[in-house]
């Protein structure tokens, strides 16, 4: 496998309005964009990766959290998450 394949198998692919299982670094986008999520943890954070906007658990009970454009999310404890436009 080339360097240009891994890169994209290491990159996570932004879909929208769908429930999924997913686990990692979702990388910031330029526009704006909401996250849901159920059973795990959430943590938005800058552009700079330094500044962390906003954390937090969720149980069954689902929270949203607004994702500025170019802030990325880190995803833990494999949580069902869903993305939605702005």
């Amino acid at each position: 496998m080339g360097e240009q394949e891994e890169n994209r198998a290491g990159e996570q692919t932004t879909l929208y309005d769908v429930w999924q299982r997913a686990d990692g670094k979702h990388n910031g986008e330029a526009s704006l964009k909401y996250i849901s999520f159920k059973n795990g943890f959430v943590r938005v954070r800058g552009s700079d990766w330094n500044k962390i906007l906003v954390e937090g658990w969720a149980g069954e009970k689902e929270r949203t959290f607004e994702v500025p454009p170019w802030h990325a999310c880190e995803v833990l404890d494999n949580p069902e998450i869903k993305f939605t436009r702005a």
